[in-house]
């Protein structure tokens, strides 16, 4: 399931800068499985690319990650709550 942007709270939406389609395609290709559980796309699973640090305004390849959207889900609920 995709995250329904609509479900945040007014107060908790950040402005986001878009990030690349060429960066995000070598984020996933240099790790083409979630960071954190491992899984693949053959697994069944949908990766995203996240930002470690939470800023989405910090796109630079050191600071974005590969996670399946379970494990992103889950990471946004931590920090969030």
């Amino acid at each position: 399931p995709l995250k329904n942007y609509r479900t945040i709270p007014i107060e908790l939406r950040v402005k986001r800068k878009q990030i690349s389609n060429k960066i995000r395609y070598q984020i996933i290709n240099a790790h083409p499985y979630c960071t954190n559980c491992g899984m693949r796309p053959d697994d069944g699973v949908r990766l995203e690319v996240d930002h470690i640090d939470e800023n989405p305004e910090n796109n630079v390849p050191t600071n974005l990650q590969v996670l399946c959207t379970k494990c992103n889900t889950g990471k946004s609920h931590t920090h969030r709550y």
